[in-house]
């Protein structure tokens, strides 16, 4: 959710603003083939809701974004409650069943940009602290860990 981590990655037209998808609840259970740890997806939950954020991306960055979600994830279309737009639809990304794995945790860091982005886009204090309270790991490769706490010191 944070502009500046997704503007690393892709060109980004615009932020629409935050939105809800009713339905569905938040999980960090879909398994990294890149570091090990857990990823953040959805998964329907009749009577919970995601707070979100909109963003609008060209159809050249969303195939870039797809080479950054990788392998596990599959875009899905869903219907978002924007108080600011209305009901409108939208593409998503939700981890496949056979990826996820609920021992799993996000890496400190990677919690890190999730809460920096909930703050930027100003998103519900009690998600705020639902993500501040997530269970995480220390990533064990300090390289890495290095490089992404430095990108999100500057965020």
């Amino acid at each position: 959710m944070s502009s500046a981590r997704l503007g690393v990655r892709i060109d980004f037209i615009s932020c629409l603003g935050k939105a809800t998808l009713p339905g569905y609840e938040l999980f960090c259970d879909k398994g990294s083939e890149a570091d090990g740890s857990g990823k953040f997806t959805i998964a329907s939950q009749h009577l919970h809701q995601v707070p979100g954020v909109i963003f609008e991306i060209s159809d050249s960055a969303l195939d870039r974004l797809d080479s950054f979600e990788g392998p596990g994830y599959r875009r899905l279309h869903v219907r978002l409650d924007s108080a600011e737009h209305g009901p409108l639809e939208a593409l998503t990304y939700i981890a496949l069943d056979e990826v996820r794995d609920a021992a799993l945790r996000p890496y400190d860091w990677y919690l890190g940009f999730a809460i920096a982005g909930a703050v930027e886009h100003h998103l519900p204090v009690t998600h705020i602290h639902r993500l501040e309270n997530w269970p995480c790991w220390v990533d064990p490769d300090t390289e890495r860990d290095t490089r992404n706490r430095s990108l999100l010191d500057r965020l």
